[in-house]
């Protein structure tokens, strides 16, 4: 869209640092819940990531896996 903000996130560190969640135990793999993201954006974003990103809904509850692009 034009005029819309682009965020890019380069590595899960950065992800987790955007997202105002605490420093990945792992560098390369992050799993957190959605409930537990402060977004920091209140209006639209686009979010460009050199990761990837892997989502799991189960059962009301949701998984957000992060993989590095190789």
């Amino acid at each position: 869209m034009p005029g819309q903000q682009a965020i890019r996130i380069k590595t899960i560190s950065e992800y987790h640092k955007y997202m105002q969640l605490s420093k990945p135990k792992h560098p390369l793999v992050s799993v957190t819940k959605f409930e537990d993201i402060k977004r920091p954006y209140t209006g639209p974003v686009t979010t460009i990531m050199d990761f990837y990103s892997i989502a799991i809904n189960y059962c009301s509850s949701t998984v957000h896996l992060n993989f590095p692009v190789i």
